[in-house]
């Protein structure tokens, strides 16, 4: 098996995982749907103590006090991103403390077929997607590859996540999008300059954290204007080439430029195309 096989086998494995525990988790807290939604919620169900600290460490630690478990959530973290680290360090929890939860967990046997095996850090995050955003809910979303900027706002408002965990959630469920995020360089050579900061693409589509954004490009033109902008492009980033569609919208406060890029061409169809020049890339 190769190195590319095998890690897509072990992501598939560990979605599956995460969402069979979701599951039980939602049947533990009486299937409601108010409290599987909530992880702090969910955490006081399976009677985790959470602390939330002044400090300027984002990321949530999770404690075992003797026979309690603590959890530590930084208040300088954006609510969505309290959100995603209670969510993340349940997972912890439930892999730690609460096996009887954890019957899709592979047994040994399964585990060498895709070594190293099954990442704590990685399901911890799968499940914490799961337990946010579950994948039954984003089947509407993502139907008929009709996902645009305003249904990505509208997930990010319902299910208050950030809005990379968003992307990630969304490129792990369909292999029709890539998302970037982009700002302005404040170090030489290129400060000023507009590169990309994180991106979420499907497996096997990469897209190079912090590549310079052509001055060309619809994004810049969103960022610069400060409005949002689509434009279908030829070679936009890293190894896609060919012809894409590219929606971007700037951030509010300066805080960059958020895009999508339409992967499926089976999107043309839908596209008001404003030139003769545009409706050719399709065609190449």
């Amino acid at each position: 098996m190769t190195e590319e096989a095998r890690s897509v086998l072990n992501q598939s494995l560990i979605a599956h995982v995460a969402e069979q525990v979701r599951r039980e988790v939602r049947r533990t807290c009486g299937d409601s749907e108010n409290v599987t939604r909530d992880p702090f919620k969910a955490a006081s169900v399976f009677g985790i103590s959470v602390r939330c600290l002044a400090t300027s460490h984002g990321a949530g630690r999770l404690c075992r006090c003797g026979s309690m478990w603590v959890m530590f959530l930084s208040t300088i973290a954006p609510p969505p991103a309290q959100r995603f680290s209670c969510a993340h360090e349940l997972g912890h929890y439930l892999r730690r403390a609460r096996e009887d939860l954890l019957a899709s967990w592979p047994g040994p046997e399964e585990d060498k077929r895709i070594s190293p095996g099954i990442d704590e850090e990685r399901f911890c995050n799968a499940f914490a997607h799961e337990l946010l955003m579950p994948s039954e809910d984003l089947v509407d979303y993502l139907a008929n590859n009709t996902l645009t900027l305003d249904k990505i706002w509208g997930i990010v408002t319902k299910y208050q996540t950030p809005l990379r965990t968003t992307a990630i959630r969304l490129s792990s469920l369909v292999r029709d999008y890539a998302f970037l995020l982009a700002r302005e360089s404040e170090n030489e050579p290129r400060k000023g300059e507009l590169a990309i900061v994180w991106s979420a693409a499907p497996s096997g589509v990469f897209l190079p954290r912090h590549k310079r954004v052509p001055s060309s490009s619809c994004i810049s033109s969103a960022f610069r204007g400060h409005r949002a902008k689509s434009e279908i492009e030829q070679n936009p980033f890293g190894l896609l080439r060919g012809s894409y569609y590219v929606e971007a919208r700037p951030l509010e406060k300066t805080e960059g430029v958020f895009a999508m890029i339409h992967l499926n061409k089976a999107f043309q169809f839908q596209l008001p195309l404003h030139d003769e020049r545009q409706a050719s890339l399709w065609r190449d």
